[in-house]
């Protein structure tokens, strides 16, 4: 669940609404699986980590339906670097990106 919730936030860069829905999704799949399959040796642990994982789901689905995502003033931080700042970060990034 863990890997899965970070390869999707890197998949849908830039776009917070399809990150906080595809998170909720895959918590809520974890809490049913959980449910279903009963991991833990005891009900609590089990109840605990449905109840953790809906309770993610529900954050996420909240966040997603009040905008808190695309606040307009947050969106872009590069404006906040100076240019030679910035065309730095640029030039670093796309070497990292040519290494892989």
């Amino acid at each position: 669940r863990n890997i899965a919730l970070l390869v999707a936030s890197m998949a849908a860069v830039g776009h917070g609404t399809a990150q906080l829905v595809v998170a909720a999704v895959i918590c809520a799949g974890s809490a049913f699986k959980a449910a279903y399959t009963l991991p833990y040796y005891d009900l609590s642990n089990t109840m605990l980590e449905v109840w953790h994982s809906l309770a993610v789901a529900a954050i996420c689905l909240f966040t997603a339906a009040a905008g808190f995502q695309t606040d307009p003033a947050r969106s872009d931080v590069s404006v906040l670097l100076p240019a030679s700042e910035y065309q730095q970060l640029v030039r670093a990034s796309m070497a990292v990106q040519r290494l892989t």
